[in-house]
């Protein structure tokens, strides 16, 4: 799967989790600015192709953590819908651009991702557990659904407590995304 090769070092670790090494990963040149660039994302996506090798995902970034460059997301979207690859933007740091209205332009394309993660402990001023995985169509956590009853509790559902097992990787722990709501909830988005 392309990446730029300014994204944060977790696009390696996450492959490397999911069994498929970080060789993976193929890191796609970037601009001056530290940008990815669409000529070479594309050439990466032909030489897989070339290969016989299936484009997974590619990982494109919206503010990298130490300079805040942000990868062309709308042609981004476009190359993946090309090569039938999965779009994930990592607007960890830069996701909190979204409420500004002067900055949320910059991100234009990140609503055309399959997948979107948001870390607002980096701009959002939020404690460090504080981060919102997105994905475009509800199906895609099917694979995480799982029933246990004593997870599931039906008299919890019943009194409006649905479980998240089937929402997240973490079992046990809380919605991360709750900080998040709460402050916008609170102080609203300005």
């Amino acid at each position: 799967s392309p990446s730029s090769a300014a994204a944060h070092f977790s696009v390696q670790r996450a492959a490397a989790l999911l069994g498929l090494g970080e060789d993976a990963v193929i890191p796609v040149a970037v601009d001056s600015q530290l940008r990815m660039k669409t000529g070479a994302l594309t050439a990466a996506l032909e030489r897989c192709v070339e290969r016989g090798q299936l484009p997974v995902a590619i990982v494109a970034t919206a503010g990298t953590t130490d300079t805040g460059a942000i990868d062309p997301l709308r042609e981004c979207a476009e190359l993946a819908a090309r090569y039938g690859a999965w779009l994930h933007v990592d607007a960890a740091y830069g996701g909190g651009a979204l409420l500004s209205d002067r900055l949320a332009p910059l991100l234009d394309g990140i609503e055309l991702a399959d997948s979107v993660s948001l870390d607002w402990h980096k701009l959002g001023w939020q404690p460090a557990a504080a981060g919102i995985f997105l994905v475009r169509k509800s199906e895609t956590y099917a694979s995480l659904a799982r029933r246990a009853v004593y997870l599931n509790p039906a008299d919890d559902e019943e009194a409006g407590y649905p479980s998240l097992l089937g929402l997240s990787l973490r079992t046990t722990r809380r919605a991360d995304a709750f900080k998040i709501a709460v402050t916008l909830r609170t102080l609203g988005r300005e």
